[in-house]
Parts: structure tokens; C-alpha cells; sequence
């Protein structure tokens, strides 16, 4: 039998294949990637090449406002804090010297003239790009009485009675400044030794204290610590707040140094003491410190009197 023609071969390939004649296996994949990519684009963008181009920028623009959001935000730093107490005017006056009275068990500074005698000036530093607010922020001064032991000296809580907000700009400073209350009860036990280290550490002889103020086993004040008397401070507050309203309210606590905390948006961080400048001394009695230690200030000297007085008439003292 004679062979079949070479057109009706490549006929009878063509059917066994189910693929046209001349044509190769490379060609239909492309045809069905390129219909494929025509569907897509067809379904998912609009014909009209003008808003086509405004829905690719609008997606644009959302992937780099999330990107800059989230590297602001993972990037957020604490706000640093630098405090300090401001005694009354009348602190250092000759005309009318600082005076203490007594409410029952407290003693408290004595001053008509002004509800809010003592003062805590407030300045924070806000590295971030956004602002920060906080809502109603405690502040609270204590000074270390013996190593590892912090004592009250005065607080801003219940200084105001409305709710206080503060915003701190964006890479800006702000400053403030707000009442304190000094102020102890001394039927608290740890009011009552924060008065007797503060008086200890302003030269009075703790054996001139009542008795229950002058425990042998619970010494009021370790004067010769090398940080007796530094000034911590703690916070609190009931919300803060940073980018778009998030939420980075650190927990109570004492202030830390900014640059072992500025990994943690969420943490109190500023400047530490570190000299007799940053001490209560400095504050309550400076002129105690460069005089021998048998000097007591006479405004002193009326504290403990009263102190005593107190203990004495009342038999709470603890």
C-alpha cells in the first residue's frame, strides 16, 4: 500500500492532538495568560483610564499612610519629665516666715493667703511626631529615707476637683505648674515616719521624737546614705493617648530614667537624681546644709515642737 500524502498527515495529527495544524505547544498558554490578565484588570478596575489612575493612587496613598502609621507608631517614645517642688513665697520671708498648724492628726503647712501653698512645676519634652494628651496626671513627691525606701512628702491629687487635661505638642516642650499638698496624718504609720524622716534629715535628733516616731528596729532616716533625701518622683494618670487617639497609658509608678525606658512609648521616664541639689533638704531646709549638723531651722524646730505636741494630745500617733 502506498503512503498517504504528507497534507493528509499532518490532518490526521492535527485531529489526534486536538490542536490545530502548524501550531506549537507554547502558543496556548500565552493566549490563556493574557486573556486571564485582561479579565482581572477588566474586573477589577474601571474602563475609564482617569479614574482608573485615581483608584491605583488611592491605594497607593492608603499602603504608605499604613506604613508611615505603623512606623510611627512602633517608634513612639516616652515623654521625659523633668520636677520640681516650689515652696511657698513665703518660704525664705522674714516678714512673715512659713508657719505649720495641726487638724486633728495632720499637720499641714499653715498658710491663709493661699489654698495651694506648695507648688509642682511640670515640663515635658515630646520627641514624637504626634501629640500626646494626658488626662487627669497625679503627681507625687517622695524622698528616699533609707536605701530602697521612699517616704511621701507631698502629692497633687485632689489639688483640683474637674478633671485636668494636658497636651503636649509634637517634637515640642511643655511646661506647667500645679498645687501640692504636704500634708501628714500622723495616726498613718507611714505618714507619720515620712514626717519623722523629714525632720531627721533637717537635723532634728531622733531621739527628741515621741517614742512611737523612734523606732530603734524602723530608724526614720539613714542621713548618712549617699542618696538620703533624693527627691523620686511617681505618676499616674488616667489615660494617655498618642497617635489617632491610641491608647499608651503607662502604669503607676515611680519616674525612670528616660534612656533605659525610651524603647516603651507606654512608661514614665525623665531626668534622676544624682546630687544634694535634687535632695528634700534642698527644699524644706537649705539653710540646714552647709552649717553643722547641731543646727536645726527654727521652721523645724516648730514642726517637731508640734509633731510632739500632737502625739502627745492625741495618743494616735503610730
Amino acid at each position: 500500500m502506498s503512503a498517504a500524502p504528507p497534507d493528509v498527515e499532518q490532518q490526521r495529527t492535527a485531529l489526534a492532538t486536538d490542536k490545530p495544524a502548524g501550531s506549537s505547544s507554547n502558543d496556548v498558554p500565552r493566549l490563556t495568560d493574557t486573556w486571564q490578565r485582561k479579565s482581572l484588570a477588566d474586573r477589577y478596575l474601571p474602563a475609564n483610564r482617569v479614574v482608573r489612575y485615581l483608584c491605583l493612587g488611592t491605594v497607593l496613598a492608603v499602603i504608605v499612610f499604613l506604613i508611615t502609621f505603623l512606623v510611627l507608631w512602633f517608634t513612639a517614645k516616652p515623654l521625659y519629665f523633668v520636677l520640681m517642688i516650689e515652696p511657698p513665697t513665703t518660704w525664705r520671708s522674714d516678714e512673715r516666715p512659713i508657719q505649720w498648724s495641726r487638724e486633728g492628726t495632720i499637720v499641714q503647712t499653715d498658710d491663709l493667703r493661699v489654698p495651694q501653698s506648695w507648688d509642682c512645676r511640670l515640663l515635658a519634652d515630646n520627641e514624637n511626631a504626634f501629640n500626646v494628651h494626658i488626662e487627669d496626671l497625679t503627681i507625687t513627691a517622695k524622698f528616699t529615707a533609707r536605701p530602697g525606701h521612699d517616704v511621701q512628702f507631698g502629692t497633687t491629687k485632689n489639688a483640683y476637683s474637674d478633671p485636668q487635661l494636658l497636651t503636649v505638642p509634637a517634637k515640642q516642650s511643655f511646661t506647667t505648674k500645679t498645687g501640692m499638698q504636704v500634708r501628714w496624718d500622723l495616726a498613718d504609720h507611714d505618714q507619720a515616719m515620712a514626717l519623722a524622716s523629714l525632720l531627721v534629715l533637717c537635723g532634728v535628733n531622733a531621739t527628741s521624737l515621741p517614742a512611737p516616731l523612734n523606732n530603734s528596729a524602723e530608724p526614720p532616716a539613714n542621713v548618712t546614705a549617699p542618696d538620703a533625701g533624693f527627691v523620686q518622683w511617681y505618676l499616674e494618670a488616667r489615660r494617655v493617648t498618642g497617635l489617632f487617639g491610641l491608647d499608651m497609658t503607662p502604669p503607676p509608678g515611680r519616674l525612670a530614667y528616660w534612656q533605659d525606658v525610651r524603647g516603651n512609648r507606654a512608661a514614665w521616664g525623665g531626668a534622676q537624681p544624682h546630687t544634694a541639689s535634687d535632695s528634700i533638704m534642698e527644699v524644706v531646709c537649705p539653710e540646714y546644709l552647709p552649717v553643722p549638723h547641731d543646727y536645726v531651722p527654727s521652721h523645724i524646730f516648730q514642726l517637731a515642737n508640734l509633731t510632739r505636741t500632737v502625739c502627745d494630745e492625741t495618743g494616735k500617733c503610730r
